[in-house]
């Protein structure tokens, strides 16, 4: 039983308790390194396809937004995942 101290949850209503559990599903499954290549095929697609480069200071273009200006969730979702992707991936060169 969650001790009501250390629920952080509490004061949220189900819709938001259900996307804040997809996020972190989202996230654990990100450090999934089977889906390694196919992961990585999409980001560099999307970043294509939206004119996202290494040169250009033009990352905000990753993240579409909608009709009220807001950022897209899956767009976020999409860039968390591969942060966190990378994240993972990176402690094995840090002696190099």
């Amino acid at each position: 039983m969650l001790k009501d101290e250390y629920h952080f949850l509490e004061n949220l209503d189900y819709d938001h308790i259900k996307l804040f559990r997809k996020r972190v599903v989202g996230l654990i499954l990100a450090t999934d390194m089977a889906k390694h290549m196919e992961d990585l095929k999409t980001f560099k697609a999307k970043c294509e396809s939206r004119g996202v480069t290494l040169l250009d200071d033009n990352v905000e273009q990753f993240i579409e937004r909608n009709d009220e200006g807001r950022p897209k969730w899956e767009d976020q979702q999409d860039l968390l995942e591969i942060l966190q992707h990378a994240a993972d991936v990176s402690p094995p060169t840090r002696p190099f």
